[in-house]
């Protein structure tokens, strides 16, 4: 009888265990999401840099990419750089891919692709749109290359391609 007394007992303590471990574990995921919340907030003002906004989660070109909070990608891909020391890598998502850099150890984000008209530029133009909305939100200042129009803000690039009077691409850029 004594020796269950002290099973039970051990089996009590590992689960308290257990469920300990897996609460700390959870607790730094969500004051971590809040205070990168705070610091993409923060570190890069909207007038300085274009931003791409994933559900609640912005994402400021040439930010460390762990700090992001993105959740798991659908694929992910990486290769050696040829402009950097390190690895390039691009991690794809339902409706956009978010391709980063190697700087420090760190990896940073150097680009956000647009796959399809589901996700949107953060005031409002998606693949699809005319060539009259992307000038009605973006003005008339920007550079044309062949049908690519960019539209320059800091270090970062907004990228169109319209053909037909269409936008069929999206594209953010950190120029680093």
């Amino acid at each position: 009888m004594k020796k269950i007394g002290i099973a039970l007992a051990i089996i009590i303590i590992i689960v308290l265990v257990v469920v300990g471990v897996v609460f700390l574990n959870k607790q730094p995921e969500q004051t971590l999401s809040t205070e990168n919340a705070e610091i993409q907030e923060t570190s890069t003002p909207a007038e300085d840099v274009y931003t791409f906004k994933s559900g609640e989660t912005i994402i400021p070109l040439g930010a460390e990419y762990s700090s992001l909070n993105l959740g798991e990608a659908k694929d992910y891909y990486e290769v050696q750089s040829c402009a950097f020391d390190g690895m390039d890598k691009i991690y794809t998502f339902d409706h956009y891919e978010v391709h980063t850099y190697p700087d420090a150890g760190t990896d940073k984000v150097l680009s956000v692709y647009f796959l399809d008209d589901q996700v949107t530029t953060t005031d409002g133009v998606k693949i699809g749109d005319s060539i009259d909305t992307m000038t009605e939100k973006y003005g008339s200042d920007y550079e044309q290359l062949d049908t690519q129009y960019t539209y320059s803000k800091g270090q970062t690039q907004l990228k169109f391609i319209v053909e037909n009077n269409i936008i069929t691409s999206i594209e953010y850029n950190f120029n680093v």
